[in-house]
């Protein structure tokens, strides 16, 4: 189960260029004569199959004044990015959505500051294959910098250390770093990531019910249905809407009818309250 990625992108400030003809690769010294420079660099060129793939978003304004960039709803919406696969065949990532809430995407830059940003590529795309990939990324009409990803075979006793990692971390009291963590392990698209999602869901953490959709395994039903109840708004909106994917795409008859009673029998309690 998973959900589609996206993206697409638009860099204005004032005065601002980027130096830079054709794609900029990650193993290449960009030509840059422009005052502010804007890079994307990977986390990590070689992770695991199921692994969340970090980028690095860097603005750094060396002028003598301010600029202003515009990344979109949630300063994601205006990155675009083309993956191109093992299999050779380029794929451009749709746009992320521009509803619901979320940041706003205007960001100013003092003279002489550094704007840092990260970016999950999960979120536009689901790598789910081992091999070389190329990203190209970039904003707009800007030519974009071609990153190199080598992706290793799945390694469970590795992935479900980076699973407990971001668990441990999506319980930080800080909401930035909970809801980042959250992010990231919601997006390992692997069985061995549902007992930490399970946890996270039952702590009132929403993100982790779309982590739990898209695995869609029978102990991530389960986890979904036990909280289905919950009176905390976000986290039942997020598994009822989850529920009701799976119900079109689960294949279990018996699974099928379990979740159709439970969406009833919540309906029904929504129409008494």
């Amino acid at each position: 189960m998973n959900l589609l990625k996206l993206v697409r992108t638009t860099l204005t400030a004032a005065g601002l260029l980027i130096a830079a003809n054709g794609a900029l690769c990650a193993d290449e010294v960009p030509h840059v004569t422009a005052p502010v420079i804007a890079t994307f660099s990977l986390r990590s060129d070689s992770v695991t199959l199921g692994e969340p793939v970090w980028i690095d978003y860097v603005v750094r304004n060396t002028t003598a004044d301010s600029v202003t960039i515009q990344l979109g709803h949630n300063r994601k919406a205006n990155f675009r990015i083309v993956v191109t696969p093992p299999d050779r065949r380029s794929i451009e990532t749709p746009r992320l959505s521009s509803e619901g809430m979320g940041l706003i995407g205007r960001v100013l830059i003092p003279a002489a500051h550094t704007y840092r940003q990260e970016l999950l590529l999960d979120e536009w795309y689901d790598v789910d294959a081992p091999g070389q990939y190329e990203i190209a990324i970039g904003l707009g009409d800007e030519a974009p910098q071609v990153l190199r990803l080598q992706v290793l075979e799945r390694d469970p006793v590795k992935l479900e250390a980076v699973a407990k990692a971001l668990h441990n971390q999506a319980l930080s009291p800080d909401v930035e770093t909970a809801d980042r963590a959250a992010l990231a392990l919601s997006s390992i698209d692997d069985p061995i990531a549902v007992p930490f999602l399970a946890n996270l869901l039952s702590r009132k953490q929403p993100l982790a019910a779309r982590g739990l959709g898209r695995i869609g395994t029978p102990e991530a039903i389960d986890a979904l249905l036990a909280n289905l109840p919950e009176p905390h708004i976000a986290v039942h909106s997020a598994v009822r809407a989850e529920l009701m994917m799976l119900r079109d795409t689960v294949s279990d008859p018996v699974m099928r009818r379990r979740i159709d009673a439970a969406l009833e029998g919540d309906r029904r309690v929504g129409v008494k309250q």
